[in-house]
């Protein structure tokens, strides 16, 4: 319970400057360019160009791919190899309990 319980603090945390944020106007965003900060952020060695490399983890995102092959690499390692996309699934699952909404779960499942 008490894990439960930690769980759901931490979401609630995480989730309440993003839903109570007001809808301020975010800087023009370049999108001939990457966000390697953010990939840097995660862990994932990013580029500030797109690459034409082909993206095998997000075939969405072959035409502004900022995925080089050694970034898709370290993503297929983290997910899948260390367990962080089961690890991401269990705690949405334990969120959705915790709120009682099986159309967040279902929501989220299908974005994963």
């Amino acid at each position: 319970m008490k894990v439960l319980l930690k769980s759901t603090i931490l979401l609630l945390l995480t989730f309440s400057p993003i839903l109570t944020s007001s809808k301020a106007k975010k800087p023009a965003v370049d999108p001939t360019k990457c966000n390697k900060t953010l990939m840097d952020s995660y862990d994932i060695e990013g580029v500030w160009d797109p690459v034409k490399e082909r993206n095998m983890i997000c075939p969405m995102a072959n035409k502004h791919n900022c995925c080089n092959y050694h970034a898709q690499l370290d993503i297929y390692k983290k997910w899948i190899m260390q367990g962080e996309g089961r690890k991401v699934r269990e705690l949405y699952k334990e969120y959705a309990k915790a709120i009682g909404n099986k159309e967040f779960l279902c929501a989220i499942f299908s974005l994963l």
